[in-house]
């Protein structure tokens, strides 16, 4: 049961981060025989989906690093990444209780939210900045940090389950700060832009 908690929590959160990445390296490893996947996540194995899977991480890879445009991916894939977790994280508890199922899509939903979010925030924040270096960096990081993330799920769960909780108070804390600073930023912007200082109310 363990096991089948950490993939489903482990697919969850890594989709957040890189959806096709994570179902290219999944698929991948089931089909070589290294990774075991319930029936119902059969189909990431297929050669076909496999290939898809490859050249969309192929595009990401390179959208996540040009400054802007990958706060637009972000943003078209915040409609992508949290449903699409959340049915990975429901499809890897296999065929258990309907209930169950229903739970594991919710909070798989809600991880791959969070991770997305912290991921879209933080990028929209470096994206303020007019250099290109630290989006590069980032967006290496956010691959290495998936991928080790992933293969702790796979093959060490409990270590990625104390690892993804300390993730999530993380999360909770950054997230509010991440959502000022951004708000900040484009207030910034705005003002630079404009010449005049954008209306914040008679008691800020």
């Amino acid at each position: 049961m363990l096991s089948a908690l950490s993939l489903s929590a482990g697919l969850a959160w890594a989709s957040g981060l890189r959806l096709y990445l994570t179902m290219a390296l999944v698929g991948f490893g089931a089909a070589v025989g290294i990774v075991h996947l319930p029936p119902a996540l059969a189909f990431l194995a297929s050669p076909w989906m496999i290939g898809a899977s490859i050249a969309l991480a192929i595009v990401e890879f390179f959208a996540d690093k040009i400054p802007a445009l990958d706060s637009l991916w972000d943003a078209v894939h915040t409609l992508i990444r949290i449903p699409a977790g959340a049915l990975l994280a429901a499809a890897a508890l296999g065929h258990s209780d309907p209930t169950l199922q229903t739970l594991a899509a919710l909070a798989g939903g809600a991880l791959a939210g969070t991770a997305h979010l912290t991921k879209a925030g933080s990028r929209a924040l470096i994206n303020l900045s007019p250099e290109p270096l630290s989006n590069w960096i980032a967006s290496s990081a956010e691959d290495v940090l998936m991928i080790v993330g992933l293969t702790l799920a796979l093959f060490l769960p409990a270590v990625f389950l104390v690892l993804l909780i300390s993730f999530l108070c993380f999360a909770g804390w950054v997230l509010p700060r991440l959502w000022r600073g951004v708000q900040g930023g484009w207030r910034g912007m705005a003002t630079h832009m404009l010449g005049v200082e954008p209306f914040r109310g008679k008691h800020e």
